[in-house]
């Protein structure tokens, strides 16, 4: 028959057609079933199990999630919770932690304990490193904005919110910060100016943190956590983009710095930190300023949530220190002086002290004030070390998560403001101690 295709072509056609459509069917089993596991994955095990995943491999979940993955809270979402703020202290750092098998999701630090003794769940937006504009302003707002567009991981705002405020480097960070960020683009003749620093930190603190544009830009695909995880991982396998192991600082031995620690008069290492030494004046007081706006920022923006702040002291001011000077690390590159008068420390303290007081009881937050706690304790025993000098150990987290509680209680019962103790003081005590 005319335009009929040979007889071996019609038979080779109808030999391949009966093989395609098998493999058109596996295909699509196959694809159905991956997309099966992967929505499995996603909506059901990721909402019940992320805070099962071990330490070490948190910070291969994006950036918004990483505070779900927490372990000091009764599920993967926090409800009526108690959030933590500030640097790394608040993030949960030093001897407890370094001592952790982190194949694993154990507790660590503060949050850890309150979670324990309230019941509640907790989770800490701390970051190490941070500059008040950070850990007050950046990290809670923009976290909690990025998880309130998921679709199954949304959290509220915290029922209350602890600022963890660290004499030792908050302020010399603040300064740091405003060089890098507010300094090349900001007249410095207006940062007295309120408004116009309210503008800086709604435009480049906020407006410009990778949390904050990832929340804009947030699409369906951003709720596949645990698909985006893997990728970040065989990404980080290739680049070693983080670290799995924890980084440890080396702290030189003592030839200056001694505290009283029971009995006993004992060596503290070196360059140790204190409360701003190595600021002038005016630096002191543009750096507090920083803080003072930073914080009304946070009360302005979770106007729901009770704040309640805890003066954490320097290692040094943690201790009664024996010796006549004191031997500090140095943050300002124009000084190169490290040693200082011991009495400067408790002059320095306590007025930083005052000027955190002074901004909680303008906002009604209450405020707790570390060191004597830490003074108490210290008395007995070390409360940093004996490997990290920058952070508590686990009987310094204990007294943390003390103090803590002293100003949740306080929040609870309505109380606002608070007192400061004075080191100077303490200090006196000491010497008068030791003479007799």
């Amino acid at each position: 028959m005319c335009g009929a295709p040979p007889d071996g072509v019609a038979t080779l056609a109808a030999v391949k057609a009966p093989k395609v459509l098998p493999l058109l069917a596996n295909l699509l089993s196959a694809a159905f079933s991956l997309a099966f596991g992967i929505a499995l994955i996603e909506f059901v095990i990721v909402p019940l199990a992320l805070s099962l995943l071990p330490l070490r491999l948190h910070d291969g979940l994006p950036r918004g999630y990483r505070v779900l993955a927490q372990s000091s809270k009764a599920g993967t979402v926090p409800h009526d919770y108690i959030a933590l703020a500030g640097d790394s202290h608040a993030q949960g750092a030093g001897d407890w932690f370094l001592a952790v098998d982190v194949a694993h999701n154990p507790p660590f630090h503060s949050a850890h304990l309150i979670h324990e003794r309230t019941g509640r769940d907790v989770i800490t937006f701390g970051a190490a490193g941070a500059s008040n504009l950070r850990g007050l302003v950046t990290e809670p707002a923009t976290t909690v904005a990025y998880l309130q567009q998921t679709a199954l991981l949304s959290i509220e705002a915290p029922d209350d919110l602890l600022f963890y405020f660290y004499e030792g480097n908050d302020l010399n960070d603040n300064l740091a910060d405003l060089a890098a960020r507010y300094d090349p683009d900001w007249d410095r003749a207006r940062i007295r100016d309120p408004a116009y620093f309210r503008r800086f930190l709604d435009e480049v603190v906020i407006g410009q943190s990778p949390t904050h544009l990832e929340a804009v830009d947030f699409s369906w695909t951003d709720n596949l956590v645990m698909t985006r995880f893997v990728f970040r991982v065989v990404e980080a396998l290739f680049t070693r983009e983080w670290s799995l192991t924890p980084r440890e600082n080396e702290f030189p031995n003592s030839q200056k710095n001694r505290a009283r620690v029971g009995v006993a008069e004992v060596a503290l290492p070196d360059a140790l930190q204190a409360p701003a030494l190595d600021l002038t004046d005016a630096q002191l007081d543009l750096a507090l300023y920083v803080f003072d706006q930073a914080f009304a920022f946070l009360v302005e923006h979770f106007p729901d949530t009770r704040i309640e702040v805890v003066y954490l002291p320097s290692t040094l001011t943690s201790y009664a220190i024996t010796s006549p000077q004191v031997d500090i690390q140095v943050r300002q590159e124009d000084v190169s002086q490290a040693v200082y008068p011991t009495a400067l420390l408790g002059v320095r303290s306590d007025r930083i002290c005052a000027a955190v007081e002074a901004t909680a009881q303008r906002d009604r937050a209450a405020f707790v004030d570390l060191r004597p706690l830490l003074w108490k304790a210290s008395a007995a025993h070390l409360v940093h070390g004996p490997r990290d000098w920058k952070h508590m150990n686990r009987d310094g987290q204990q007294v943390l998560a003390d103090g803590a509680l002293a100003a949740l209680r306080a929040a609870e019962a309505g109380e606002r403001g608070g007192s400061c103790a004075s080191y100077q003081r303490l200090q006196a005590e000491t010497k008068a101690g030791g003479a007799g």
